[in-house]
């Protein structure tokens, strides 16, 4: 075993232990909250903080479909507008036009970095839309009532969720079915993947609080009330890693001097 491979065996033991002493979520899972206008962040088993969601002109925006990279875009669960927030919850300023046509009903969000995609909870018509929540494409449809949505960077594919059936499917990015499990619950309104520990995270809209977590093979893991959070949340995700542009610039460099390095060994 190298040392990568050591370190990062101890890094992933360490997280379980510390998830197994928490009984939450490892890293921090921003999620809305569409009856008080609020997005709550969780990690572990508490809010580490929240914040109010902004109020258009003549028009409430309830938070549902959610995406976090460097900043938190949100836009309204019923067909509104939206807005993007900084991670520590302050508006920037940039308000997106309401990205869906007549009836088009999204709870859930979620980014690759690139783009964001989304799931129509009435048809199962997954989006995928610029960073601005504009320029809607569906890429596939799967069924009625699914309503969360999340990215796996690992396979470069979606999980979604069904509110109906408590059904639980991985697809690749051109609707081709990879997995599926059933975890036999009613009300799965949103998903998220956690990275330090590589599994999914579940509201249920049953009015209680709680997340539920499983493993990517449909393992319950953990069942976590957390306090003051309320029962009927739409949208959930955790921040999706960017690379930096001086961090792309780096590693250009990096493999510049690395090709350059070893023509002089061959010369």
């Amino acid at each position: 075993m190298n040392t990568f491979s050591l370190i990062k065996n101890i890094y992933l033991l360490s997280a379980i232990m510390v998830a197994n002493v928490e009984a939450g979520p490892l890293s921090k899972l921003y999620i809305t909250d569409a009856n008080n206008n609020r997005v709550d962040v969780v990690q572990g088993d508490t809010i580490v903080s929240s914040f109010n969601t902004i109020i258009a002109p003549s028009f409430s925006i309830l938070p549902g479909p959610i995406a976090v990279t460097h900043t938190i875009m949100t836009i309204n669960y019923n067909n509104g507008p939206g807005a993007e927030y900084t991670l520590n919850g302050v508006a920037t300023g940039v308000v997106y036009n309401t990205p869906n046509g007549p009836n088009v009903y999204t709870d859930d969000g979620t980014t690759d970095g690139r783009h964001i995609y989304t799931v129509n909870r009435d048809t199962g018509a997954v989006y995928q839309m610029e960073m601005n929540w504009t320029n809607q494409q569906t890429l596939f449809t799967t069924q009625a009532s699914d309503s969360g949505i999340t990215y796996d960077p690992s396979n470069v594919s979606l999980w979604l969720s069904n509110t109906g059936t408590g059904k639980v499917v991985n697809y690749a990015l051109n609707g081709t079915k990879l997995s599926e499990f059933n975890t036999g619950l009613l009300g799965l309104v949103s998903t998220a993947l956690d990275p330090l520990d590589n599994t999914l995270w579940f509201t249920v809209w049953d009015g209680t609080g709680k997340l539920k977590q499983y493993s990517k093979a449909g393992a319950l893991l953990a069942t976590v009330t957390i306090p003051n959070l309320s029962g009927w949340n739409l949208g959930m995700e955790a921040q999706t890693s960017i690379p930096e542009p001086g961090s792309l610039g780096l590693l250009a460099t990096g493999l510049a001097l690395l090709g350059y390095g070893r023509r002089r060994e061959k010369s």
